[in-house]
């Protein structure tokens, strides 16, 4: 049967749609009926309406490219007996507290390797970042 045969099948002499042709309208479509169809489905950016600004994955690699990469380190300082403030920093730090379970450091800051300390004339602790 041709698809207008079929068309006007649905039609009463006046055109008006035949009751009978809605029988099926109260059934629900289940997830399994769409989802055996989503491989030949497709959406479009200009079928979104509400569609945000995004950046493509080429925009964010340009974007990061000019950053330098730093590395985790840890700060220490600890009040040496003179009453200085020292500092200590390493990549390879493997203890804070020694044999006696007694803290080595006064001060433990988790930074990054472009970090670098100073005092300053009033005796403050200054923090530059490279």
């Amino acid at each position: 049967m041709s698809r207008a045969r079929q068309l006007a099948s649905l039609l009463d002499v006046n055109g008006d749609v035949v009751s009978t042709a809605l029988d099926n309208a109260d059934q629900e479509v289940s997830q399994a009926d769409v989802t055996q169809h989503e491989a030949a489905l497709s959406i479009t950016e200009s079928q979104i309406s509400d569609l945000g600004d995004y950046a493509t994955s080429s925009e964010l690699t340009t974007a990061i490219a000019g950053f330098t990469s730093v590395q985790s380190d840890v700060h220490a300082f600890y009040v040496d007996a003179n009453g200085d403030l020292q500092w200590e920093h390493s990549t390879d730090v493997t203890a804070l507290q020694d044999s006696n379970n007694e803290d080595i450091y006064d001060l433990v800051i988790i930074g990054s390797d472009d970090q670098s300390y100073s005092i300053d004339a009033s005796g403050q602790l200054v923090l530059t970042i490279s």
